[in-house]
């Protein structure tokens, strides 16, 4: 069975705060990986719709998320336009 996807805030000593849309587990993987990297300490909560603060670094990460699959898009399709002029 899978766990349930919600938005988490991740905060990192020496980094700052995001926001993370995932399964508890893959919430603290991710809050590991990226204290381990900024050498500080993490922490996760699950991200609150009535916080003014985690309601904006959700919004920023679906507007994040959005751009980089339309770019991600447009890439796939000119490397297939590359291929098939090859």
């Amino acid at each position: 069975m899978s766990e349930t996807r919600q938005w988490w805030i991740i905060e990192v000593v020496g980094y700052g705060d995001f926001s993370f849309f995932g399964a508890e587990e893959e919430a603290e993987e991710r809050r590991a990986a990226k204290a381990e990297w900024e050498g500080g300490i993490g922490r996760k909560r699950l991200a609150s719709r009535a916080n003014a603060e985690d309601r904006r670094m959700m919004a920023a990460s679906l507007k994040q998320f959005r751009w980089r699959l339309k770019n991600d898009v447009e890439l796939l399709r000119n490397e297939r336009d590359a291929i098939r002029q090859a």
